[in-house]
């Protein structure tokens, strides 16, 4: 595993990270949200959300990266600098964007 500089791992729930991952400078893991349905209510009355975040084996996350709570980036994938991963993303994917998606699939014969 490789964790280089300005990376941010917030742990207020479950954070789970695999095996040979690499973390690019300054990625941010977040394993909380802020509710906020409540409009009569500010954000900070409103509580949390905690669900966790499950990065697998072999996930590169380039410099810049946020990972929100709740998401599970499946092995091998690839998540672009400076992009937001809100969603799962599947085994092998390359994703980018600011809300990240997936452009392409590494491998297009998946053996299950």
């Amino acid at each position: 595993m490789g964790i280089t500089q300005n990376c941010f791992i917030q742990a207020r729930w479950k954070v789970s990270i695999g095996s040979n991952v690499t973390f690019g400078p300054g990625v941010s893991v977040c394993s909380e949200s802020h509710n906020y349905s409540d409009l009569s209510k500010f954000i900070h009355e409103q509580g949390e959300t905690r669900k966790g975040v499950v990065i697998e084996d072999g996930v590169w996350m380039g410099s810049g990266a946020i990972i929100i709570d709740g998401v599970t980036i499946d092995h091998n994938s690839v998540i672009a600098a400076g992009n937001v991963a809100n969603k799962d993303f599947p085994q092998y994917s390359i994703a980018e964007g600011v809300q990240a998606k997936v452009l392409k699939m590494i491998v297009t014969n998946i053996i299950n």
